[in-house]
């Protein structure tokens, strides 16, 4: 129900099902299939594939690649 990522803590009210962003290439910005082909003979429910979650910060604050995250 709760992660810290960094020194900002979140709560997690439920998962996030997924758009198409993750299947597209950032540097070429080609749409691929991949990874919700994969993703979805796992993680699929009611027509939607889930990966990932909601999160609301509980203050604000600055998160950076590399730092730490830990479920509470």
């Amino acid at each position: 129900k709760r992660i810290r990522v960094g020194a900002i803590t979140m709560r997690v009210p439920k998962p996030c099902a997924r758009c198409s962003i993750p299947g597209v290439d950032p540097d070429t910005a080609e749409a691929t299939k991949e990874p919700l082909k994969t993703l979805a003979t796992f993680r699929k429910r009611k027509n939607e594939i889930f990966f990932g979650v909601n999160a609301i910060a509980d203050q604000l604050g600055e998160l950076c690649v590399g730092d730490e995250a830990e479920v509470l």
